[in-house]
């Protein structure tokens, strides 16, 4: 069967079929070009052109967006544009409530002001509860903090970065940011930078 080559920004050489190329509207001629994005999001694409039925959720529609500009596909922007309403309310947790959820069974991240519920990523490993997933951690070193510097040590792939959506239930109040702890180490601001171009899709950056 004919084949489709195209490739994305962390290097990743990926093969296509026709029906596929059709819906990313790419000619032959254009066989091996160089994507404006990476794999990750290359499948996220490719997973809603190939189900137009598929809602887009909210939390995913703000950077699908951009891709789909960037890409020139109008039919999934417009899909996007209709998964967004004008007034998204993100929920806002006081310190407090998020100190209420500091246990290895239910417990609240903080990263750079958004909250994330981790519970179920750092449960026992599904094959065998003798194993604990390496997150089990994660109590112990980030408890009631902001764990950036412990992201940016044990986290550094893009597909890290772009899993945090799942994760992500809020942010913490504005007036409640100076009662976080202070840490005696401090991420770099590349990692910040970096970090914000992801999370940028769960709220704006004000």
């Amino acid at each position: 069967m004919e084949t489709f080559q195209v490739l994305t920004t962390d290097e990743e050489e990926i093969e296509i079929s026709p029906a596929e190329r059709d819906l990313l509207q790419l000619v032959q001629e254009q066989n091996g070009i160089q994507l404006p994005i990476d794999s990750l999001t290359f499948d996220l694409v490719l997973r809603y052109l190939s189900d137009k039925s598929k809602e887009i959720p909210a939390i995913e529609a703000t950077e699908l967006k951009i891709v789909a500009e960037k890409l020139k596909l109008d039919d999934l922007k417009s899909r996007c544009e209709s998964s967004l309403t004008p007034f998204q309310r993100v929920k806002e947790f006081t310190w407090e409530e998020f100190c209420k959820h500091q246990q290895p069974q239910d417990f609240w991240m903080l990263l750079d002001g958004k909250v994330y519920d981790i519970s179920s990523w750092i449960s026992p490993h599904p094959i065998s509860k003798a194993i604990p997933h390496p997150g089990l951690l994660a109590p112990l070193e980030c408890y009631k903090k902001d764990a950036s510097y412990q992201f940016e040590i044990y986290h550094s792939s893009n597909e890290s970065f772009y899993l945090l959506k799942n994760f992500f239930i809020g942010v913490l109040q504005k007036d409640q940011l100076a009662l976080v702890p202070s840490s005696r180490h401090i991420p770099s601001q590349e990692f910040y930078e970096h970090l914000r171009s992801f999370t940028r899709q769960f709220v704006s950056e004000t």
